[in-house]
């Protein structure tokens, strides 16, 4: 079982996700072992990292620093996040 933080961003495109440096050192400090999901409007949409593998820095690429969500969560499959993905888009519009 893992502490999970979920962080959604309306960020334009999956190369560029804002997320304070401070925030990620803090992460970093208390919980290295949890895992950081974030949720964007674009590509997979859902995208996770353990923080123990992140550096510490302004603004991360979804593609390059984070995983599909359902590699990091091994029990979570393509149809479920294929379901989830157009609630979450729809949150993000509003």
């Amino acid at each position: 079982m893992s502490l999970v933080e979920v962080k959604m961003r309306r960020a334009p495109k999956e190369t560029k996700i804002l997320i304070y440096a401070k925030r990620i050192s803090v992460y970093k400090e208390f919980w290295d072992a949890s895992i950081l999901v974030v949720i964007v409007p674009c590509g997979n949409v859902f995208y996770a990292q353990r923080v123990s593998d992140l550096e510490v820095k302004e603004s991360y690429n979804a593609l390059r620093d984070f995983q599909k969500l359902e590699h990091i969560f091994s029990k979570v499959t393509k149809e479920d996040v294929s379901h989830f993905r157009n609630q979450a888009l729809q949150i993000m519009k509003k």
